[in-house]
């Protein structure tokens, strides 16, 4: 998935759910993100793995952390749309979504 071969996603949902039930061809992954339970060195663990795969190209690919505190500052307990308003604050930040994040 993270060497730029597309996967159809194995729950059925996101956008190449329905590109591959259309038939068009599917999208490589470009954000990986983590929820803030993760601990530091399993992320690590998961980057460093990925690292060592064949094909994997680290500019291709934009990892993105959420944590308990910036959900905190939102909402509590959190929401879908608060972590969705999280996730475009960053990927502003980054450069990656132009558009309004509320």
């Amino acid at each position: 998935m993270l060497v730029g071969s597309p996967v159809p996603p194995a729950c059925g949902i996101g956008s190449n759910a329905s590109r591959a039930e259309k038939g068009e061809p599917l999208r490589a992954t470009k954000i990986v993100l983590f929820g803030g339970a993760i601990p530091d060195d399993e992320m690590e663990q998961v980057k460093a793995a990925t690292r060592k795969t064949e094909g994997f190209k680290e500019d291709e690919v934009t990892w993105v952390r959420i944590t308990r505190e910036e959900l905190e500052k939102i909402t509590w307990p959190p929401t879908p749309e608060a972590v969705v308003t999280v996730l475009k604050g960053k990927l502003v930040d980054l450069g990656l979504f132009q558009g309004e994040v509320r």
